[in-house]
């Protein structure tokens, strides 16, 4: 969920990965949907609902999915990052964080903060703050075991028909 200081989220994000596949489903704070882009190592659909204030009608494609795709840090990969190298990081063991226990990291005096499980060393939540004092973003993360495979088919989007590239 993306704040960028204010009370209600500007955005909504979801994102799942499950190896090559990933999707991602983004929506307004108030709900609607306003981008879809699932990809699946071999096609990548793509939707967004435009924007009328700059003069930007919805759209939807298929392309052939070259993009690189997402990888899950742990945090010992960020650890290792130059950004968080250069800057003093805090760890305290044992935060709640809804009824689980984590370890917390309190990087660059607040700027960026992080909840990771202590076993798999995987992230639960990050927030970002502006000046350690807004907050400008949180993402929090969870790690099914399994997802359901029509979650990477080509999105269902009402009255739109998606353009496809790689037989245009």
């Amino acid at each position: 969920v993306i704040f960028q200081g204010a009370k209600n989220p500007e955005r909504i994000l979801e994102m799942r990965i499950d190896h090559n596949k990933e999707t991602m489903r983004q929506y307004k704070g108030s709900g609607k949907l306003d981008a879809v882009d699932v990809r699946d190592g071999r096609l990548r659909y793509f939707y967004f609902a435009g924007d009328p204030s700059v003069g930007v009608g919805p759209s939807a494609s298929i392309e052939v999915d070259r993009t690189e795709h997402t990888t899950i840090e742990t945090v010992e990969s960020l650890l290792q990052s130059e950004f968080f190298r250069k800057h003093k990081i805090e760890k305290t063991s044992g935060v709640k964080l809804n009824g689980r226990s984590c370890d917390y990291y309190n990087f660059a005096k607040g700027y960026y903060r992080l909840w990771v499980d202590p076993v798999t060393k995987l992230p639960l939540q990050r927030e970002i703050y502006d000046k350690g004092v807004t907050l400008w973003e949180r993402d929090t993360y969870e790690y099914p075991t399994s997802l359901p495979q029509e979650i990477f088919a080509e999105p269902k989007v009402a009255g739109m028909k998606f353009f496809d590239y790689p037989t245009a």
